[in-house]
């Protein structure tokens, strides 16, 4: 049976599993799949048709077809016919992704034993209304709150004790002052306190009309403002308890980049959470499905010349768009360090594979030479994962 199983019939297989299995164990959910099929050479990949609106819902979901991909792997039956990684996409009737995970197929086989293991080791990408609520929530505050804590730096300059009454409009500082008051029934003339309790497009007021002051942090005046009116409908939205949708999130996305980066880019000190967990997901990302893929030839004579040179340029290929991918990535400043480093060890990969195409190819340098760095370069990569892991745990 194993010669002649294929992996199109196998796939065939699974996804009539999927499909169908609610008809012999009443406790199975009926999954309605619109592709089953293989991506990357190595990895098997579902998308579906979710019945849950909910995050931990649509993950349970994934947790079982996973399961279901375990129960034909497990025992090593398809020996021929193998993968490193699960992928399941969760989509809507409109065909709408709401949820995406990346699991390596080690990873899932926790599911049954230690789904808490699993959930932490697997890489999921969100769409669904709870996230992106809650992602407009830490987006909004973080605009707000850095933007705050700013006018305090940039005003508190030019006239430490008394910038609130000389540089705040005069209708915006009453009215926040008789808000503090009817809040604690209690007066304050404090602005680093008083800053606290204005609202978004006070903050867009209070930047233009000081703009001399603040135009190396914004660049442009009318898109600072333009940011401002995004960010203040928005939060309305926000605010009224209604769903946030795809664009809106990646409008809000860019208007934290646009609103924020040259603040990074001054006071270095400021940190931002979102920026920092959002480079930490798409890490784990590139930890979960591309860095350990990175599986060295580990000795070269035991290959043809043209197998090696099409193994090493496929694996070439494939890290350059990893680069490219990390390149892309807004970092934060705490980070930068750690994320030219990784940049640099997959760039040191690249080096390597290129050696081995022209020790393969011309003899030089020596076979026993390539090998030796790749060793090398492989405890390299491991110290580097192993500190990663325990440090952004």
């Amino acid at each position: 049976m194993e010669s002649i199983i294929t992996r199109k019939s196998l796939i065939s297989v699974i996804k009539f599993n999927l499909e169908n299995d609610h008809i012999f164990n009443a406790k199975t959910p009926k999954y309605r799949v619109k592709k089953l099929d293989v991506i990357n050479e190595d990895s098997l990949e579902c998308i579906y048709y979710s019945k849950a609106n909910e995050s931990a819902e649509i993950k349970k979901e994934i947790a079982e077809i996973m399961g279901s991909f375990n129960g034909f792997f497990r025992n090593g039956d398809y020996r021929k016919i193998e993968f490193k990684y699960y992928c399941v996409s969760a989509i809507d009737e409109d065909d709408n992704e709401l949820l995406y995970a990346i699991s390596s197929k080690q990873t899932s086989e926790l599911i049954g034993n230690n789904a808490i293991e699993w959930l932490k080791l697997t890489y999921f990408q969100e769409n669904t209304n709870d996230y992106r609520t809650a992602q407009a929530k830490v987006l909004i505050a973080e605009i707000e709150n850095t933007l705050r804590e700013t006018i305090c730096k940039v005003l508190e300059v030019k006239n430490k004790s008394s910038w609130w009454k000389i540089f705040i409009d005069n209708k915006i500082r009453k009215e926040t002052e008789n808000l503090y008051k009817r809040q604690f029934d209690e007066q304050t003339s404090d602005g680093a306190i008083l800053i606290n309790y204005t609202f978004t497009l006070d903050l867009k007021k209070i930047v233009s009309s000081n703009w001399d002051d603040f135009s190396n942090l914004f660049g442009d005046r009318d898109s600072f403002a333009q940011s401002m009116e995004d960010l203040n409908r928005i939060r309305r939205e926000e605010a009224h308890n209604r769903p946030i949708s795809h664009q809106q999130l990646e409008l809000l996305k860019r208007v934290h980049t646009d609103v924020l980066k040259g603040i990074f880019d001054f006071f270095p000190s400021t940190h931002s959470n979102y920026l920092a967990q959002n480079w930490k997901l798409k890490i784990q990302k590139i930890f979960t499905y591309g860095f350990q893929s990175y599986i060295p030839v580990s000795c070269p004579g035991e290959f043809t010349v043209d197998k090696i040179v099409q193994s090493s340029t496929n694996l070439i290929r494939y890290i350059e768009n990893i680069v490219v991918e990390l390149e892309s990535i807004i970092v934060p400043v705490e980070k930068k360090q750690k994320h030219t480093k990784l940049i640099t060890l997959f760039n040191n990969s690249i080096k390597i594979e290129r050696m081995r195409i022209d020790s393969a190819t011309f003899g030089t340098p020596k076979s026993s030479e390539v090998i030796e760095m790749t060793n090398q370069h492989r405890v390299i990569m491991s110290q580097f994962i192993e500190s990663f892991l325990l440090e952004e745990s």
